[in-house]
């Protein structure tokens, strides 16, 4: 899953965007709150600091437990993985 970041109006659909993927992924009602700040925070820095980029969401086994990732582009940064 993608999604262009490139203004302050697509902060909120970032936000949407990755809670539904999380409910998808079945995150309970506080994680999906959790998702939903991070996204946010996500967007906006790369709006604020970055000049846009995209935000790319995977989930994927590792060593038996379910783990979703989020990364971004345009920011020589790690992506942020949480254990579900």
């Amino acid at each position: 899953m993608l999604l262009a970041v490139t203004e302050r109006s697509n902060v909120a659909e970032a936000r949407r965007f990755a809670s539904q993927a999380a409910v998808q992924q079945g995150f309970d009602d506080g994680d999906v709150g959790r998702v939903a700040i991070i996204a946010t925070e996500l967007a906006t820095n790369l709006v604020k600091h970055a000049g846009g980029g995209e935000i790319a969401i995977a989930s994927m086994m590792v060593r038996g437990r379910d783990w979703n990732c989020w990364r971004w582009t345009r920011a020589p940064v790690f992506p942020i993985c949480l254990r579900r």
